[in-house]
């Protein structure tokens, strides 16, 4: 039992430092990944740089059916092409990605202003006569240079 724990220990460490490890020094990109979205709560921008978000499904478990990222009234910028369906706001811009297995989608965004803002990760899981919806909170956390 004890090997399990710290297998597992291990396993959610790498995730963290994969994560984070993307997130430090020079252009950011930020990918989440459904080991992210599974296992990883919190996640850092800084206000007025860019980050490319980018929704990683090319790695996915077999009965995946495809996974999705939903930020709602977050207070960023979209530097890029914009997503379909994206409520810009003066403020706050809410945007969805979505992303079928071996696939991938991204949006670049410069954040406005600090705070913790969540967002909800959805993975869809195919049960052969049957669709079950995995929904996770990632809190992404915002902060001043």
């Amino acid at each position: 039992m004890s090997r399990r724990l710290l297998v597992l220990g291990i396993i959610v460490s790498a995730l963290l430092v994969s994560a984070c490890g993307q997130l430090t020094g020079g252009g950011k990109k930020l990918v989440i990944t459904e080991g992210v979205c599974g296992n990883v709560r919190f996640l850092r921008m800084k206000i007025g740089q860019e980050t490319n978000i980018v929704l990683d499904n090319s790695k996915h478990s077999t009965d995946q059916d495809g996974m999705s990222l939903v930020m709602t009234r977050f207070p960023v910028t979209i530097t890029g092409e914009i997503p379909p369906n994206t409520e810009i706001g003066s403020q706050f811009t809410t945007f969805a990605l979505r992303a079928a297995p071996g696939e991938t989608a991204s949006v670049s965004v410069k954040p406005l202003f600090a705070g913790e803002y969540n967002a909800d990760c959805n993975i869809s899981i195919d049960r052969g006569d049957s669709q079950t919806a995995v929904q996770k909170t990632l809190t992404f956390q915002i902060v001043a240079n």
